[in-house]
C-alpha cells in the first residue's frame, strides 16, 4: 500500500496565481524553481513539418504509425516542443538530445552531457503540459480535458480506494465528473513521478477528492511520505491538471509557449524526411 502523511505547510510549493502568460524565451532555471509550460497543439500542418526534423528516427517512426493525421501531428508537436524546451535549458541543439524511456514509459535524458534536469510531460485534447526542475528530485504531471463523465462512479469503483469512492459519492451529482478527473490527475501525476505510470495500481494511491489536492495518509508507518506534495493546475479553460513533486521550498513559475517561438533558424527542410502515410494527392508526411 502506498501511503502518505498529510502535507505540512512547509512541504507545499509556493505557487503563483493561476496565470500562464506567453513567453517566447526560456528563462534560466534556478535550483529552487519548477518551470511549467503549456502549449496549444491546435496548429497548422506547417508547424509539425517544422518540428519534425528535431525528432529522432525512432520518434519519427513512432509518429508514422499513427493512423489518424491529427494524432500524428499532435505527437510531433508534443515531442518537438519538449525537445525545444530541453534544448534551451541545456544549451544543446534539440535534434542532438538523446531521450530514452523507462520500463513504464517515463522519458528521461540519456547519453553524454548534463542530465541533472528532471522533466515530465502530459497532453490531452488540444493542449500539452511540461514540467522542469534542476537536480534529482522526481516530478510528475498529468492533464485531462474537463468533460462530463456519466460513468464516474463506475470508474471510481474500479480504480479508486474505498475512501475516495465514498468521498466522490458524497458530492452533488453535478460535481462528480470534475472531482473524479481532479483525483485522477493527482493520482497519475504521482505515479508518473515515481516512474510507474498507469502500470502502478491506482487504488493503492489515495488522494483527496475535492478542491484541495492532498496525498492522504494511509499508514502512519510509511517513512518519507510526508515530503510528497500535489499542486492542482488549470493551464487552459476546460482542462484540469496536477503536478506531483518531492521536497520542500519549491517555487513554481508557469508560462504559455507560443508556437511561433519554435521557429528553427536556419529552417530545416522537412522534405529531407519523406515519410508519408500512403495516401495519394496529399502533402508529404506529416
Amino acid at each position: 500500500m502506498i501511503c502518505f502523511g498529510r502535507q505540512s505547510r512547509s512541504a507545499r510549493p509556493i505557487a503563483l496565481e493561476q496565470q500562464w502568460p506567453p513567453a517566447a524565451t526560456v528563462p534560466a532555471l534556478q535550483p529552487d524553481q519548477i518551470h511549467l509550460w503549456c502549449a496549444c497543439l491546435q496548429a497548422p500542418a506547417a508547424a509539425s513539418q517544422q518540428l519534425l526534423p528535431l525528432l529522432s528516427a525512432a520518434e519519427r517512426e513512432r509518429a508514422r504509425r499513427f493512423r489518424f493525421r491529427r494524432h500524428r501531428r499532435r505527437f510531433i508537436l508534443t515531442r518537438g516542443i519538449l525537445r525545444h524546451l530541453l534544448g534551451r535549458y541545456l544549451g544543446i541543439a534539440p535534434q542532438h538530445l538523446q531521450l530514452a524511456q523507462g520500463r513504464n514509459g517515463k522519458p528521461y535524458l540519456s547519453g553524454a552531457g548534463p542530465t541533472e534536469l528532471q522533466f515530465n510531460l502530459a497532453h490531452a485534447g488540444q493542449w500539452a503540459l511540461y514540467a522542469f526542475a534542476s537536480g534529482s528530485q522526481p516530478l510528475g504531471i498529468d492533464l485531462e480535458r474537463d468533460r462530463p463523465l456519466p460513468q464516474a462512479e463506475q470508474l471510481a469503483r474500479r480504480f479508486f480506494a474505498p475512501r475516495e469512492r465514498d468521498a466522490l459519492r458524497a458530492l452533488p451529482a453535478s460535481e462528480r465528473s470534475r472531482a473524479f478527473l481532479q483525483a485522477w490527475t493527482r493520482k497519475e501525476a504521482y505515479l508518473k513521478a515515481i516512474g510507474t505510470g498507469l502500470a502502478g495500481s491506482l487504488d493503492r494511491v489515495e488522494v483527496s477528492v475535492g478542491p484541495a489536492g492532498l496525498l492522504q495518509q494511509r499508514d502512519s508507518g510509511c517513512s518519507g511520505a510526508a515530503r510528497w506534495w500535489l499542486c492542482d493546475l488549470v493551464p487552459a479553460p476546460g482542462y484540469v491538471a496536477a503536478l506531483a513533486g518531492w521536497g520542500d521550498g519549491w517555487r513554481l513559475q508557469q508560462w504559455q509557449l507560443p508556437l511561433q517561438a519554435l521557429r528553427i533558424e536556419p529552417p530545416i527542410d522537412a522534405r529531407h524526411y519523406p515519410y508519408n502515410d500512403g495516401r495519394q494527392n496529399e502533402p508529404p508526411f506529416p
